[in-house]
C-alpha cells in the first residue's frame, strides 16, 4: 500500500473492506432466488442471464483460479528466495529455480490432500505458524520502530511511476478483498455433505 500514501492506503483498506462486506451480503442474498438455490456464481449467472452468461463466467472463474494459483506459486518463490539472500547471497541460485521448487512443493501437497476434510490437520498447522509469524512480526516491529531514526514517508518516482504504483495497489486491495469464494464454499460445504451422506 506504500504508493497510496498514509491516507490513500487506510482510506483504501476502509472502501475496499466496507464493499466486500456489501459484496458478500449481496451474494448471500441471492444464494437462494426465484424458488431455487445457487451453489456457485456460474449457476446464479446462468439462471439469471442465461446460458451465454453462465459459460463467461465458467471461463471467468477458471481463469481466475489459474492466475491466483499462478501468482501464489510465484509468491512462494520469492518468498525463498528472499530467505535464501539472509543466508547466503551467492547468486547461485535465482528466483526461477525457487519458483520451481515452490510449484513442486504445491504439487506434492496437492497430491497429498486426497479431500478436503484431509486439510483440517495443516490447517492447524496453518494456524499455529500464523500465529507465531504474527507475534514475531508485531515484536519485530516494535524494536525496530522504537530504534528506527525518523522516516521519509513521502512516495518515491517520478509522476508516471507513481500512477503505474497507484493502480498496482489498487488491483492489490481489489485481490485482497476478493469476494469470489462466498458460493463456492457453500457448494464445498454441500459436497462435503453428500461425501458423508455416500459413506
Amino acid at each position: 500500500m506504500v504508493p497510496l500514501g498514509w491516507v490513500g492506503g487506510v482510506v483504501g483498506l476502509i472502501l475496499s473492506s466496507a464493499i466486500s462486506l456489501y459484496a458478500s451480503i449481496l451474494m448471500a442474498k441471492l444464494h437462494e432466488y426465484g424458488g431455487r438455490r445457487h451453489i456457485r456464481y456460474r449457476d446464479l449467472a446462468g439462471f439469471m442471464y442465461g446460458q451465454t452468461a453462465y459459460s463467461l463466467v465458467w471461463v471467468s472463474q477458471f481463469a481466475n483460479l489459474f492466475l491466483i494459483n499462478t501468482g501464489f506459486v510465484i509468491l512462494g518463490g520469492q518468498a525463498l528466495k528472499a530467505f535464501y539472500v539472509l543466508f547466503r547471497d551467492d547468486h547461485q541460485m535465482k528466483l526461477p529455480h525457487f519458483i520451481a521448487v515452490a510449484g513442486f512443493a504445491c504439487v506434492l501437497f496437492a497430491i497429498a490432500i486426497p479431500h478436503l476434510s484431509a486439510l483440517r490437520i495443516w490447517l492447524g498447522f496453518s494456524t499455529f505458524f500464523s500465529l507465531v509469524y504474527i507475534c514475531i512480526v508485531i515484536a519485530l516491529s516494535l524494536k525496530d520502530g522504537l530504534e528506527a531514526p525518523p522516516r521519509d514517508y513521502s512516495i518515491p518516482g517520478t509522476k508516471n511511476t507513481k500512477i503505474w504504483a497507484t493502480i498496482g495497489a489498487a488491483a492489490n486491495l481489489v485481490f485482497a478483498y476478493n469476494t469470489g469464494m462466498l458460493p463456492e464454499l457453500q457448494v464445498t460445504n454441500l459436497e462435503i455433505d453428500r461425501l458423508y451422506l455416500c459413506i
